[in-house]
C-alpha cells in the first residue's frame, strides 16, 4: 500500500483544485484539510480494473454523496459527484484492483464567499 500525495492549486478566488494519482493498488491518498472550503465535488477517473475507491473522513468513516446519508461515496467506475459532508479532513483509498488499475482523484473545493 502506497500513500499518494496530492497537489493543490488555487484556480480562482476561493476555488482550490486538488489532484491525487495515479492510484495503482490498495493505495491511500494524503489528507485534504480544507474545512473552510465547504462546497466540494470529487471526480474519479482512469482505469478501474475491478477496483473500488472510497472517500473517508479523518476518522475513516465513508462519506456520503449529495443524495444524502446512506449513499456512500464509493466509485467502481468513472464519475463526478458532490460531497454531502464537510469534514475537517478527508482522503481516498482504493481496494480490489487488478494490474492495469490507474486512477486519478480530483476535488474542486469552493468557498461559500467568492
Amino acid at each position: 500500500m502506497a500513500t499518494i500525495s496530492g497537489t493543490h492549486v488555487w484556480i480562482a478566488k476561493g476555488v482550490l483544485k486538488s489532484v491525487w494519482g495515479p492510484f495503482t493498488g490498495t493505495d491511500v491518498g494524503t489528507y485534504l484539510d480544507a474545512p473552510f472550503l465547504p462546497d466540494k465535488t470529487v471526480t474519479v477517473s482512469g482505469t478501474f480494473d475491478g477496483s473500488t475507491t472510497i472517500i473517508q473522513d479523518g476518522l475513516g468513516v465513508t462519506l456520503n454523496d449529495s443524495r444524502g446519508e446512506g449513499n456512500a461515496l464509493s466509485f467502481t467506475a468513472a464519475n463526478t459527484v458532490a460531497i454531502n459532508e464537510n469534514p475537517e479532513k478527508l482522503r481516498f483509498s482504493t481496494s480490489g484492483g487488478g494490474g492495469s488499475q490507474s486512477l486519478t482523484v480530483t476535488i474542486i473545493s469552493q468557498s461559500a464567499r467568492r
